[in-house]
């Protein structure tokens, strides 16, 4: 007994306990509530969880989930249009988990639950549309209410950006369909949208477009320049506000008395664009895209509207 009492008094020592404390001290330690646990601690335990409970469920779920679903409906083609309507799309569950992923775990987790989506038969467009895009949205709407940090967003932005470069990179692209399919993105000096623009380059050349500018083309002289030395059918510009919005019909004038194509389709879109679509026509562009699947569509009815015999 008494050796169990000084392991006891070693063990509370180090604990906190002065030496050479009484046996109310020492049974007023033992009462004592523990302290809660530091931050760093916290995040750590959450981290494992994360990596050895959730993730490994997850993939559990979703390969078990496809499973069912090639046991039901045999190939998707055998599915049809009823499937659509059912919707493969991410979940609004699936979307929260995948949020926690990108803000807490590596970019490993994070493409073996998009695999996951994948085997269930999610496809790349929804699962640029359907997932990364809403995510990075409620990502920059948590970070201006100050509940997530600039760090903390553009680290998971980062990781989704990774993402769509390993999943672009790895897929399989028809070649371009032709010389008239061919469309430049940019947009204007100072604006940020490294994401949009780069999923909107992914959801064209999954079509069969050739794709150029993007992320690093401003308008003005960059995209003169380009346009009227080479050829392109459509010109997709984007603008984050309605200010950047209205700036663009000198960007849109300019750039038609630069084209080397007399009949350059220009459709516009972006969060610009979302309360005031009207604005398109005001700015002189030939149409306005709600999304990149929508951008992709109206590129190809203007196309054929609008594309002349032309020479190289």
């Amino acid at each position: 007994m008494e050796r169990d009492d000084r392991s006891i008094r070693s063990k509370a020592a180090g604990g906190g306990l002065a030496e050479g404390s009484t046996e109310t001290d020492l049974v007023d330690f033992l009462l004592r509530p523990p302290a809660p646990p530091e931050a760093g601690l916290l995040r750590s335990i959450l981290s494992e969880v994360v990596q050895t409970e959730i993730v490994p469920q997850l993939i559990v779920a979703e390969k078990s989930a496809f499973q069912a679903f090639g046991n039901q409906t045999g190939s998707r083609a055998e599915a049809g249009e009823a499937d659509k309507d059912r919707g493969l799309r991410p979940s609004a569950a699936e979307r929260e988990q995948f949020e926690v992923l990108v803000l807490y775990r590596d970019t490993f987790d994070c493409f073996s639950f998009v695999n996951a989506l994948r085997a269930r038969g999610v496809s790349l467009t929804d699962i640029y549309l359907g997932l990364f895009q809403p995510v990075a949205e409620h990502l920059g709407q948590r970070w201006t209410e100050d509940s997530l940090s600039f760090m903390e967003v553009t680290k998971a932005v980062g990781q989704i950006q990774t993402l769509v470069h390993t999943l672009g990179a790895n897929e399989t692209k028809p070649h371009p369909m032709d010389d008239a399919h061919r469309i430049v993105l940019a947009s204007q000096p100072h604006e940020q949208h490294s994401l949009g623009m780069l999923i909107m380059s992914e959801l064209f050349e999954l079509r069969g477009w050739d794709v150029e500018g993007g992320v690093h083309l401003h308008t003005g002289e960059p995209l003169d320049k380009l346009v009227h030395r080479e050829w392109f059918g459509v010109v997709g510009l984007s603008a984050s506000s309605e200010d950047a919005a209205r700036q663009l019909k000198a960007s849109i004038d300019s750039l038609r008395q630069a084209s080397r194509n007399d009949s350059i389709a220009v459709i516009v879109g972006g969060s610009g664009f979302v309360e005031h679509p009207e604005l398109s026509a005001e700015i002189g562009a030939d149409g306005v895209a709600a999304d990149g699947a929508d951008a992709v569509e109206t590129a190809e009815q203007l196309l054929r509207r609008s594309t002349k015999p032309h020479s190289s």
